[in-house]
């Protein structure tokens, strides 16, 4: 079955694109003289701030990713013809029907754009007409408001068509966390366990596929107790310390982490 050009484009297309436009701006030509090598510097970089920004894209398999990266790219710096822009509504359609079955169904189960889900919030009072007046001055009229089932005061809430990146969604949930009506909002960002290029373990695509799609519970990090020592490079940062005559593993180091509860009586 052929992917929709929509979703194509809005979901795959527009954030490679988002991705890519400022880290051409910040890699100007003195990176080198020659294109080809800056092309690849912008795809490598493309990758790993698309993986990050919309962690959903690490599902797509890395070749058909920076391929579509690459595709994006030529589009921009108006290289080659190719349609990765809003403006190529014909071509795109002709361009998205052929696509292999097999890559439409990584691409759409690896959509960049459906990353971030939506966001949780919770109110001062269970009025859902106040906290619709506090999404609408946030988030746009657009916005999507729905009571958690089974809560008193708690929110779902969606911008139905938009395409949010990781650092926008938690800039926008920051915004709703300071409005009088809101105490709390948060981003539903959907996980996906991080690749070797971003520091995490090796990754079984298809085991990764299953535990997101809801058919497994077990993802491939709980194998390993230690698996978040592996994956901050924990062990590395211990041999740097050592090497440089500082405290072992952080011993006399104190560290708070301030979360969501925290107050100002807390002792």
């Amino acid at each position: 079955m052929p992917i929709d050009p929509t979703f194509y484009l809005e979901k795959i297309l527009t954030p490679i694109r988002k991705i890519l436009e400022p880290l051409i701006k910040s890699v100007d030509g003195n990176v080198s003289t020659d294109p080809d090598i800056r092309s690849q510097l912008l795809i490598s970089l493309g990758d790993r701030a698309l993986m990050s920004e919309y962690p959903q894209a690490r599902l797509i398999p890395a070749a058909l990713r920076r391929q579509l990266i690459e595709q994006v790219l030529d589009s921009i710096l108006g290289e080659t013809t190719a349609t990765a822009s809003a403006d190529a509504g014909a071509n795109l359609k002709e361009e998205a029907a052929k696509i292999p079955a097999d890559q439409a169904a990584q691409l759409i189960a690896g959509a960049p754009g459906d990353s971030v889900r939506g966001f949780l919030v919770d109110a001062e009072s269970p009025d859902a007409g106040a906290v619709r007046t506090a999404v609408s001055e946030t988030l746009g009229s657009t916005s999507a408001v729905e009571m958690v089932e089974g809560s008193s005061a708690s929110f779902y809430v969606t911008i139905p068509g938009k395409v949010l990146s990781v650092s926008e969604a938690w800039d926008l949930a920051h915004g709703l966390a300071v409005h009088p009506h809101i105490t709390a909002a948060e981003p539903v960002i959907e996980w996906v366990p991080a690749p070797p290029e971003l520091g995490g373990a090796q990754e079984n695509l298809a085991a990764a596929m299953i535990a997101t799609s809801g058919q497994a519970r077990t993802l491939p990090c709980a194998t390993s107790p230690e698996w978040s020592v592996v994956a901050v490079k924990a062990r590395e940062a211990w041999k740097v310390s050592a090497d440089a005559g500082r405290p072992q593993q952080g011993s006399g180091i104190k560290v708070a982490h301030l979360d969501t509860g925290v107050t100002l009586r807390l002792p």
